[in-house]
């Protein structure tokens, strides 16, 4: 790294910092982490005011997301003490965290970063969270991405998991008349749990995209499923709570031999997209036929390991990559994080993780950092 001083101010949740000068990143967890929380947002205020009025910066780095805490309070430094502001698209910072973390000053070549987790803010405006993107030192492409799905009822949609089942189920088939997957399917336990909510209400803000935001979120996704099998289907109580529970459920029947459902990908306006439509007729299919839950969601796993490196495949084919950088929250599964690393390296990939550095938003300011410093 160069000799630019670069203070980068981290994401939302799981908040830390990175001071970057004389060439050394240093990281600092902030309090609890959530910057939502009074107390948190407060320390976090008073450590930043400090650091900003002690020294001197070339520039601040912030995440793209406008309501953050801490890019607001970013983009108030920068207009009161007059110092640079880089905004630093959230899922790029994922993958800089790494290359940071490894010690990667400048990339010779290219590299496919994945970066999957519950949301982030896209240079495009919209909600992303399932990216495959060509990175290199000045920037990155988009090469790949899930298949944007409604939140229904917006942020709710994170804590409330039958929200994500009901608009992946709507995509697949599910109509306002209850027929088509509804009426094929009315005696697995999801359908019955739908049956009993205001389904005309949802089903029209789902299509008409009514306080319903489009994310490409694989965290969702785990969500959805978590909710098909019965598990969090209500709610959750803490992050992640849902696709812990699946991960738990899938581990002592995901093997080898495990069969992968069903899944697509197209190719469009230079960029691959990945859909899970056709798994959840197969899911309740299973279900309906007494399937367990720990074998759905072995079954599920399977699936999204497969759609993972073949995604990765695809996008490195394409772009002559050879080295991929795996990263965000939805890598915390162990069974995806190991069966993703696994798969890659034995098809001739060297596959990078964090090794010193959180693989979740805990290293985004890292990441953050990188970046800036490439970009002064």
């Amino acid at each position: 790294m160069n000799r630019a001083s670069v203070l980068a101010l981290g994401a939302e949740m799981k908040s830390s910092l990175c001071r970057y000068e004389n060439g050394v990143a240093t990281m600092e967890c902030v309090g609890g982490g959530d910057l939502k929380k009074a107390d948190n947002a407060s320390h976090f205020r008073a450590l930043v005011e400090q650091l900003v009025t002690k020294q001197s910066w070339d520039a601040l780095a912030i995440d793209m997301h406008p309501d953050y805490l801490s890019s607001q309070l970013g983009v108030d430094l920068s207009q009161r003490l007059n110092i640079p502001i880089i905004k630093v698209q959230h899922h790029h910072a994922h993958i800089a965290s790494v290359l940071a973390d490894h010690r990667i000053d400048h990339l010779e070549k290219a590299c496919l970063g994945i970066a999957l987790d519950g949301i982030g803010y896209g240079s495009d405006g919209t909600l992303w969270g399932g990216e495959f993107l060509r990175v290199d030192s000045r920037g990155i492409q988009r090469v790949g991405y899930l298949q944007p799905l409604p939140m229904i009822g917006g942020a709710i949609a994170a804590i409330e998991p039958w929200r994500n089942m009901l608009a992946c189920l709507i995509d697949a088939g599910w109509n306002a008349n209850r027929d088509g997957l509804a009426r094929e399917f009315h005696r697995v336990d999801a359908i019955r749990f739908l049956q009993k909510k205001p389904l005309p209400l949802f089903y029209t803000m789902c299509v008409q995209n009514i306080n319903s935001p489009k994310a490409s979120s694989m965290g969702r996704i785990f969500d959805a499923v978590a909710a098909t099998v019965g598990l969090c289907r209500d709610g959750v109580k803490f992050e992640a709570e849902a696709a812990i529970a699946l991960e738990e459920a899938a581990e002592c029947s995901l093997h080898d031999a495990t069969a992968p459902y069903l899944f697509d990908y197209i190719r469009e306006d230079g960029a691959y997209q990945l859909s899970f439509r056709s798994m959840w007729r197969e899911i309740l299919a299973d279900l309906a036929l007494g399937v367990t839950i720990s074998e759905v969601a072995a079954r599920f796993h399977q699936t999204v390991i497969v759609a993972i490196v073949t995604m990765a495949k695809a996008c490195c084919r394409d772009h002559d990559l050879d080295q991929i950088v795996l990263s965000g929250g939805v890598f915390q599964n162990q069974l995806v994080r190991k069966g993703v690393e696994k798969t890659l390296q034995l098809d001739g990939f060297e596959v990078l993780l964090p090794q010193h550095i959180p693989i979740h938003d805990g290293g985004i300011a890292l990441g953050q950092a990188w970046v800036a410093k490439h970009a002064l």
